[in-house]
């Protein structure tokens, strides 16, 4: 007889299928790879779905449960309004922000948005159901519905992104990030966890700092590369940039257009950019040579079309998922420094990192200007991506976490001191 197979439960934000973004990406193919290594997977997500969304979720995970859940029906109407209320709090908050021009938000502040009571208790209900083996919060946000969970049962935080970190921006002043967090903030919501998930080593190295008492992995993102690589048909050199409307993406494209792409049309008049994703929908005026895709189904459409990806992020946090994606479809990748953080190893090979729009404009004008090096820095990137994107390379840290018999059991005694 097969030994019943482990839980893990899924607490999340965000809805991984289809994936419109690099962390539903994420997301997705974490669930995917855990499935394949034999867990049982459970995704929590905190809103209400429509029914047809929630049996395509059905098809990837063993259990989704959203709010209302499995309350009676006379108590359906009650959770139903509360999460109508929750969305509206979201479209508030976005709403204050366009007002007052407001570029940021308190980590407390959404914490209170999204984790919230109704939240807690359906983890709390589904936990004492499932009696799982791990428990992981997407994002630090849902830190406290780890609070109440038995001490038997392993409690993950994959970050996501780190808020505290300090960081710069292109002109290499202090970046105010989208969610503002204090250190101490960030730590004390960590310690709810027993291990803590980084998504790129520069972010990982910090958490060690920041929280020494946990043990912190890095897990990045796996992609397949391409069978074989494939250059653009004949036509006039293009770059592209993919990415949804994320405050960072919009911020870094607009500047683009304005600083660097004039630049690269002086040099190269017949270069084009393709812009794909929902980062499209900002662009509210023609502008030259730029062609828009909007939301593709199958990125190779968008790959097949450029030399080069430019990621024009000027701030941000975690790592670029676009920017793994580009690698693993054989395209280089031409950014600002803070584009590529957690993958520097790649810079002088498939990735040209600059330090001001002058220098980003020469790097995209070098790649589009010679067939050659187009050439020659996509078959690194190939290369690249077969060496470190595979399931065995992203997924190794936490695979010897979870096969460690005494890590697994460490939970049961551990007694964190979340306040001290």
């Amino acid at each position: 007889m097969n030994p019943p197979r482990k839980t893990f439960v899924c607490l999340a934000h965000i809805i991984p299928w289809p994936s419109t973004s690099g962390i539903d990406y994420r997301l997705s193919r974490l669930i995917a790879w855990l499935r394949c290594s034999g867990w049982r997977v459970v995704l929590l997500i905190d809103r209400d779905l429509p029914r047809d969304q929630g049996v395509i979720l059905s098809d990837f995970v063993d259990r989704i449960e959203f709010p209302p859940g499995r309350l009676p029906k006379c108590l359906k109407w009650v959770s139903r309004l509360r999460s109508r209320v929750q969305r509206l709090k979201r479209r508030v908050l976005l709403k204050k922000q366009v007002q007052t021009e407001k570029t940021s938000f308190e980590f407390s502040e959404i914490c209170d948005v999204y984790c919230t009571e109704d939240y807690c208790r359906m983890v709390e209900k589904v936990v004492a159901q499932e009696q799982p083996d791990v428990v992981m919060a997407f994002y630090g946000i849902f830190s406290k519905c780890l609070e109440t969970l038995p001490k038997n049962v392993l409690k993950v935080i994959d970050t996501i992104e780190v808020f505290s970190m300090p960081r710069t921006d292109v002109r290499g002043k202090n970046a105010e990030m989208y969610i503002q967090a204090t250190a101490e903030e960030e730590r004390l919501a960590l310690l709810r966890a027993d291990i803590i998930v980084a998504i790129q080593e520069n972010e990982a190295k910090y958490l060690r700092l920041l929280v020494p008492e946990r043990r912190v992995l890095t897990v990045g993102v796996d992609f397949t590369a391409a069978s074989e690589l494939s250059m653009p048909a004949h036509g006039s050199p293009a770059i592209g940039i993919m990415g949804s409307s994320n405050p960072y993406n919009q911020e870094g494209l607009l500047n683009f257009l304005e600083h660097c792409w004039p630049l690269v049309l002086d040099s190269l008049p017949d270069a084009r950019l393709v812009l794909a994703g929902r980062l499209c929908e900002i662009v509210q005026e023609e502008q030259r040579n730029v062609h828009l895709l909007g939301w593709v189904r199958d990125e190779i459409d968008f790959y097949k079309q450029i030399h080069l990806v430019v990621n024009p992020a000027i701030r941000g946090t975690g790592l670029k998922i676009k920017c793994v994606e580009a690698l693993a479809h054989g395209r280089p990748v031409a950014s600002l420094p803070v584009g590529v953080e957690g993958l520097e190893d790649a810079i002088g090979g498939p990735i040209l990192c600059s330090n001001s729009w002058k220098e980003l404009a020469r790097d995209i004008v070098y790649v589009l200007g010679d067939p050659d090096n187009a050439l020659r820095l996509s078959q690194q990137a190939y290369e690249y991506a077969r060496n470190h994107f595979s399931i065995q390379k992203v997924y190794g840290e936490l695979t010897n976490a979870l096969e460690d018999p005494a890590l697994m059991s460490a939970q049961k005694s551990h007694e964190a001191d979340v306040d001290g």
